[in-house]
């Protein structure tokens, strides 16, 4: 494989071949570009999602990975790199300025069919995936609701986490079909596979994300969503026809 795209985020803007934005109007998550993508999560009672998506799609087998420091791992937090179907808005809207700027691709678990290499709360490293279609919509306010009833979770490995936590994510399609979900710890470790999942339905072009939210989990006990800090950088992309 050769390397076609390595990114650091450097900032203040991102590069064109990214479009960042939020999922709704929460002013509980805010996202800076400035040497790695910082999101930053206040406590509150919303669910809040902000990433960024490749504007154009990808083609072929490749390899994607980035680095990850999050500040509090806890219930009511995860953050992806995923490869989904639906494009990105034309322009980037950090930070929003209205509603309008909401977008059901920048929803961690959101914008079916994909499938996602993610840290999810304190649990450690796993793989998702959702192969249905169902987008849900709009609320009154403008929000994206998602349907998340097709969602599908593996195991989550290397967990439970205690304390501020440093690690990447991988994401790899082989055979046009054949998609493999991988974490590591530190630098010094060995990858080490989430998850392997066939999907026909996301063999052609795709878009990558990498996104972050928090949101009040009520079964695990919580009255607010998290506050937290998440740093991704290093991102890299190889692909099997260089």
């Amino acid at each position: 494989m050769g390397s076609i795209w390595v990114d650091e985020f450097v900032g203040p803007a991102l590069e064109p071949r990214w479009v960042g934005g939020h999922l709704n109007g929460s002013s509980e998550v805010s996202l800076l570009v400035r040497n790695g993508l910082h999101f930053s999560f206040a406590q509150g009672k919303q669910y809040a999602s902000a990433g960024i998506v490749t504007r154009h799609a990808l083609e072929g087998d490749f390899s994607a990975e980035l680095k990850f420091d999050v500040s509090n791992p806890g219930q009511g937090c995860t953050f992806e790199l995923a490869a989904i179907l639906v494009a990105p808005p034309d322009t980037t809207g950090l930070p929003p300025t209205s509603f309008s700027d909401a977008h059901r691709v920048f929803n961690v678990h959101g914008a079916p069919p994909y499938i996602s290499s993610e840290f999810d709360e304190n649990d450690g490293w796993r793989i998702g995936w959702n192969f249905g279609n169902r987008q849900g919509g709009r609320n009154a306010r403008g929000d994206w609701v998602a349907d998340n009833s097709e969602n599908r979770y593996g195991r989550s490995l290397h967990g439970p986490v205690a304390g501020a936590a440093g690690g990447r994510l991988r994401l790899s399609r082989t055979g046009g079909t054949e998609w493999q979900a991988s974490g590591r710890n530190l630098q010094s470790d060995e990858w080490f596979p989430t998850g392997r999942k066939n999907s026909k339905l996301l063999a052609g072009p795709v878009h990558l994300r990498l996104v972050a939210k928090h949101w009040v989990k009520r079964r695990a006990g919580l009255i607010d969503a998290p506050a937290n800090r998440i740093v991704l950088t290093s991102f890299r992309l190889v692909s099997a026809e260089n």
